[in-house]
């Protein structure tokens, strides 16, 4: 820890608690699973081909800082206050500062709309003060997260356009290899940092290193698959609109209950990794690839002649 660390800390921690409402709300707007149900929302009844690489992005932001915080092993904030020593999760760096870069830079992008620039940054630095606001990050992690969010995008958006072209190119089975080794990779930066410490701590980020892998290779595979049927129009009549998101809430209620239940069947942590996997890759496929299946069948999406 910096000592503009601590500065910039107790100058926010000064603010005093008229702002805890204000801050638990940017927070929870920052979770993953936040960005996840507006992005399925968001292909399944905006654009799904504008708005699906979300799919790949905010999974992947979220995977790297889960296995970097095993990587880095550094408390937070309140771990260090409360002298807690068995430490669920790490800080370095902040996840939700890296998913908030990626998630709402990549959307102002997409629209290329000034006001929603304006809106990007102010969610992006409220986000980022609500995790030290809330005891749960040191700046520099905040920082940290920013740092990463940005590279992550600005790479993306460079290698978008001739990596589609090169990827779709090659055979099926080599874009499914492919894209099931990214996350195996940081599945395997997770596990071997957890294994070197061997001290029981950040089994929170283990777990997240897991589900994220899962659902990033799920979306992925899931977009392979779904090309094969063209473009579809998700803008659609305001009742069947009201069937997918009926059908949106229901299977966001669903996932996390099976996978709860299910890891819960284990106490061995890689037994329970790998469920999680499993069930996170099949969650992700119904989103991007047999619910829009479905959505075609019964005439809830109109398929683009």
């Amino acid at each position: 820890m910096f000592d503009l660390d601590v500065f910039i800390y107790d100058a926010i921690k000064s603010l005093g608690n008229g702002f805890s409402l204000l801050m638990k709300s940017l927070t929870v707007i920052g979770k993953d699973n936040t960005y996840f149900l507006v992005i399925i929302v968001l292909i399944w009844c905006i654009n799904f081909s504008k708005y699906s690489k979300l799919t790949l992005l905010v999974p992947f932001s979220g995977l790297m800082a889960s296995a970097l915080k095993l990587v880095f092993h550094m408390p937070r904030p309140r771990h260090i206050a409360e002298g807690i020593t068995v430490i669920d999760g790490y800080g370095m760096p902040s996840g939700h500062a890296l998913s908030a870069v990626a998630f709402w830079s990549y959307t102002s992008h997409t629209l290329k709309k000034r006001f929603m620039w304006v809106i990007s940054i102010l969610m992006i630095l409220g986000i980022g003060i609500s995790r030290i606001y809330r005891d749960s990050h040191f700046p520099s992690q905040v920082l940290a997260g920013f740092l990463l969010g940005t590279l992550v995008v600005v790479l993306f958006i460079k290698l978008e356009k001739p990596f589609h072209e090169k990827f779709f190119n090659l055979k099926k089975w080599m874009q499914y290899t492919l894209a099931a080794a990214l996350p195996i990779v940081f599945v395997l930066m997770a596990i071997v940092s957890y294994a070197l410490y061997s001290d029981g701590n950040g089994i929170d980020d283990l777990s997240s290193t897991f589900q994220l892998a899962g659902l990033f290779t799920g979306f992925a595979i899931g977009m392979i698959k779904i090309r094969k049927y063209g473009e579809f129009d998700v803008k659609v009549v305001w009742w069947k609109q009201l069937i997918k998101l009926v059908a949106c809430g229901v299977s966001f209620a669903l996932y996390p209950l099976i996978l709860k239940y299910s890891c819960k069947l284990t106490s061995i942590i890689w037994i329970e990794g790998l469920i999680s996997v499993v069930i996170s890759f099949f969650a992700a496929m119904w989103f991007v690839y047999y619910a829009p299946i479905l959505f075609i069948k019964f005439k809830l999406v109109v398929i683009k002649e």
